[in-house]
């Protein structure tokens, strides 16, 4: 994470405030955004919902628009924005409130920002922004509620849950689908099919992340890890063209791989 961001947040909160409404903090965050970090609190394993960069996750796209804040993991944090309020503070402050624990063992209810091994100074200012009933009762209850926080131009953390911290970069208008495989190979229907969809060349890296970690896991077991995934190779290419099935391959074999 970049140091100093504050003095950046800041600028462009000025900035907004003195055009009045030709522009707006979230002009700054509106786009497509995709999860590039999963961090979770080190010292709080047992309550883990998701292991760090958990392939579940990685990948994944945040839309953010004026009205809208949609995350397209199942329904999570899928919700109307009709308020884009900033709220000072502290990465500090946000980590230690947004991500409470119990006291177990002697340890702090609050966690820091190295409890989720994010290179990041505590005492550091950021803007962050409420979301999901940002102006009602989800409010009183910030930083644990969701919210996100713009660290730079390209890159920001959303608070998915009080467990959860997710670290997402930009999609920049010329990308193009990135699968694990090089796309100028791709050889079968269902490889040009990746190619040329976003969401399926983000979740085959998401198989393709799960398999390295199930390895790193199960070390023993590599030679039964790949052999099943060059069965599950062939039962997806069964898919030929079809997004939705192809898709669903994709997430059952991160599943299935994540409970080895």
């Amino acid at each position: 994470m970049i140091r100093g961001v504050g003095l950046l947040l800041h600028a462009i909160l000025a900035f907004a405030q003195a055009a009045g409404t030709a522009g707006s903090p979230v002009d700054a965050m509106t786009g497509t955004w995709e999860v590039r970090e999963v961090a979770v609190d080190h010292q709080d394993q047992q309550h883990w919902r998701f292991r760090p960069n958990d392939p579940q996750l990685i990948g994944r796209t945040l839309s953010v628009d004026h009205e809208r804040v949609k995350l397209n993991f199942s329904k999570e944090l899928d919700c109307a924005q009709t308020s884009w309020k900033a709220k000072p503070t502290t990465w500090g402050y946000l980590i230690a409130k947004g991500f409470p624990r119990p006291a177990d063992g002697g340890r702090s209810a609050a966690p820091t920002p190295d409890d989720f091994e994010l290179k990041v100074n505590k005492t550091t200012k950021v803007l962050a922004y409420p979301l999901c009933g940002s102006s009602g009762k989800t409010a009183a209850h910030f930083p644990a509620a969701p919210w996100l926080a713009l660290e730079e131009a390209d890159k920001m953390a959303v608070n998915l849950d009080n467990q959860v911290l997710l670290i997402l970069k930009r999609r920049l208008p010329d990308a193009k689908p990135t699968p694990s495989f090089d796309c100028s190979k791709a050889a079968t229907p269902t490889e040009k099919a990746i190619c040329g969809n976003f969401d399926l060349a983000s979740w085959d890296r998401s198989v393709a992340l799960a398999l390295h970690q199930a390895i790193a896991r199960n070390p023993d077991k590599e030679a039964s890890l790949r052999g099943t995934q060059r069965d599950w190779l062939k039962k997806r290419d069964e898919c030929a063209a079809k997004v939705e099935c192809i898709d669903e391959q994709q997430w059952r074999r991160v599943e299935e791989l994540g409970q080895e």
